[in-house]
């Protein structure tokens, strides 16, 4: 049936077949990023509009994952978002100084996250998540993260790392190995990281426990997006919320994927669990590339550039072009 299936998906995406030959000349497996890749090769994209994109061939497919989470209106949509990208573009792409406009996206999210007191923007989740845990890091002076098996934050060296591991590397239940996700994330980064199980609070707390005087940081998503859909089993989130209080530690979550979706305020909003730090991405954007860290006071003051103890920088962030898209689309959210 496989082979059947294969047979008729090549019959209908012959230039797809050729675009994948020649696309592979100048970029590895012809694809920007791995998710996108699948044996024997991607169907590439003209056009989308709402919940359907079309391909090169002309055949017409329904988005079920929007893109891989940004749109959540669907492709082409909103339209404020489109007039707002076009009105921008006269008035130029990226200034590497200050603009205003990132002023009223930040006033939009404190007033709809509740942790939410000081934000930083970047430009992608994998961003977003790499400086959340070196705010957390120079704000404790710890080293060791605290992350869930099966859970993906993104691809940076330090938290790619056992999303899928082998089993025959993944170690014993009770003392799980972690695992890099990749060649080339080298064993510094791995042995600053403490695996624990999803949905198993006892695990975690003697994970915590063990390791308390070194953990700079809890980080997990409320929602493991990572290996399907698990949402965290009742009380999951407020024993975790619990757990980081009593030990000082600083919980990040990873709202990459559930904020702005579970809730206007993500999820912790909707779970009514507030971490110390959350980071954002992919909605917020409207459809261009973003990242956001938000969290206490505090903590997001590392970053103080009057007083830096860490730093957060890139010549696209905040770039007006993305700010008036993310300013967009926090209306529609916040309507």
């Amino acid at each position: 049936m496989i082979s059947d299936l294969t047979s008729k998906y090549m019959e209908k995406t012959y230039r797809s077949y050729e675009m994948n030959r020649e696309i592979s000349k100048y970029i590895p497996g012809g694809v920007g990023s791995q998710v996108r890749w699948f044996d024997p090769y991607p169907f590439y994209m003209e056009r989308g509009e709402g919940a359907w994109i079309w391909d090169i061939d002309g055949n017409a497919y329904i988005d079920y994952v929007m893109a891989w989470g940004p749109l959540l209106f669907g492709h082409a949509r909103p339209k404020s978002v489109l007039e707002a990208l076009k009105k921008q573009i006269d008035n130029g792409l990226v200034y590497g100084i200050p603009n205003t406009v990132k002023l009223e996206v930040a006033k939009l999210m404190r007033s709809m996250i509740p942790c939410a007191e000081k934000i930083k923007f970047c430009n992608t989740g994998t961003e977003a998540v790499m400086y959340a845990v070196r705010i957390a890091r120079a704000y404790t002076r710890r080293r060791k993260i605290l992350k869930f098996e099966g859970v993906f934050h993104g691809y940076s060296s330090d938290v790619w790392i056992s999303v899928t591991p082998q089993l025959d590397r993944a170690g014993p239940y009770e003392n799980p190995n972690p695992v890099p996700s990749a060649e080339g994330i080298i064993d510094d980064y791995t042995r600053s990281i403490i695996i624990s199980h999803w949905n198993d609070i006892e695990h975690f707390r003697r994970k915590v426990r063990e390791n308390k005087e070194d953990l700079a940081a809890v980080l997990i998503a409320p929602v493991n997006t990572g290996c399907g859909v698990l949402p965290p089993r009742e009380g999951f989130l407020e024993e975790i919320r619990e757990e980081t209080e009593k030990h000082n530690i600083p919980l990040i979550f990873d709202e990459v994927i559930t904020g702005f979706r579970l809730s206007r305020g993500g999820a912790q909003e909707y779970y009514g669990v507030i971490p110390d730090i959350a980071v954002y991405g992919k909605i917020l954007g409207g459809g261009l590339p973003i990242g956001a860290i938000c969290g206490r006071e505090e903590y997001m003051m590392v970053t103080d550039p009057k007083n830096p103890k860490s730093a957060i920088a890139g010549t696209f962030t905040t770039n007006p072009l993305t700010m008036v898209a993310a300013y967009a689309m926090l209306r529609e959210i916040e309507v």
